[in-house]
């Protein structure tokens, strides 16, 4: 019973915090694929291995997009799966840092993502100084997978959120 209660739990908050608001700018006329885009490369750029950093990169993306003229990105949007991407950041840091060693032909510094996150609680700038190569080598293996992450996560959110948007026009 428990197990269950938890999986409904879940369900709720992905409902309440993920997908209201991405009906909530599909009602006021947003793009899916604008949507769909935020959705990716706020995701992406919460898999960043610089704990607590993802959040300003996420609204110095929309800033710049829109300075620039490229997209205009939803604010709301790409921080929602920013937060959403919190749980994945930890499992993935040691697997961008293998792959950013690889690619410099290092050695890896191996560290499990939870032993990473309580050495940052208990002494940051410490952590920091300790894991320099750690973090580097995880920035360099999430630097190159982050166009693949964006596409591929673009390419399957735009069908998703077409469809939420041709079931909004119904309702």
């Amino acid at each position: 019973a428990g197990t269950a209660a938890n999986i409904r739990k879940m369900a709720e908050l992905f409902r309440k915090h993920i997908v209201a608001p991405v009906v909530s700018a599909l009602k006021t006329g947003a793009a899916p694929e604008k949507v769909a885009l935020a959705l990716a490369l706020g995701f992406s750029i919460g898999l960043f291995p610089v704990l607590g950093t993802s959040f300003l990169i996420c609204n110095f993306a929309v800033v710049f997009c829109r300075a620039v003229e490229l997209v205009d990105l939803n604010l709301v949007i790409i921080n929602v799966a920013n937060l959403a991407a919190i749980p994945f950041e930890l499992v993935l840091l040691p697997l961008f840092a293998r792959l950013g060693a690889r690619l410099l032909r290092s050695g890896a510094q191996e560290i499990a993502g939870h032993a990473f996150a309580s050495s940052l609680r208990s002494d940051f700038w410490g952590s920091v100084r300790t894991f320099r190569v750690f973090i580097g080598h995880a920035c360099l293996g999430w630097l190159v997978c982050m166009p693949f992450l964006v596409g591929i996560m673009y390419w399957g959110f735009c069908p998703v959120v077409r469809r939420m948007k041709s079931m909004i026009r119904r309702d």
